[in-house]
Formats: C-alpha cells, structure tokens, sequence
C-alpha cells in the first residue's frame, strides 16, 4: 500500500490531483505499471465552509424547521465554556425557505 499527501490548489483542485498521482508514479513505479485502487481525498468543501467562503446560498428545509440552525445548541455552543460566544449561521435566517413536505418511506 502506497500513500501521498499533495497540498490542495483550491483555485484549480486538479493541479493536486495530477501533481500526486505523478508522484506516486515516479516513488512507486509498480503503481504505474500495474494500477490497482486509488482512494482520493480533499479538504476542500470542508475548509470552504469552515473559513465562511461559499457562494451565497438558500437552505430549503420542511416546515417547521426553520429555525434549526440559529437554536443549534441553544445559547452554549460549549458545555464546557460559559465565555464562547454562538457563532453566526452559515445561512441567514432570511435565506431559509419552508416548503410544505410529506415524506413516505
């Protein structure tokens, strides 16, 4: 089993993709001749989310639940740290839209 970090190039994710498969071809020859499974991972859509650098978005949830990501965990996002302040949603209450929804199972 062969395995290789590659830096993210959030601007054009491709680049990491090539520049890490050429690097296991070239430190794993066997890799190149005879294939096998490649398992590929990113941190891309998490870091987005997490540095609050997404596109502005709506969130479509059924009714009655709107307001599911301002109470989050109520007014203690911490159990263990009365100072922390709640962070804000990542979507505006104002870009929450309810629709009437049955859903069978």
């Amino acid at each position: 089993m062969a395995h290789h970090k590659e830096p993210s190039t959030p601007h054009d994710p491709a680049l990491a993709v090539g520049r890490g498969l050429h690097a296991l071809a070239q430190r794993y020859s066997q890799f190149a001749l005879n294939g096998g499974l490649l398992v590929h991972g990113t941190t891309i859509a998490l870091n987005a989310v997490l540095q609050r650098k997404v596109a502005r978005v709506a969130l479509v949830v059924s009714r009655g639940t709107r307001d599911v990501l301002e109470i989050a965990r109520c007014r203690m996002p911490s159990s263990f740290d009365f100072h922390v302040s709640k962070e804000e949603p990542l979507i505006a209450r104002e870009r929450v839209i309810e629709i009437r929804i049955r859903v069978a199972c």
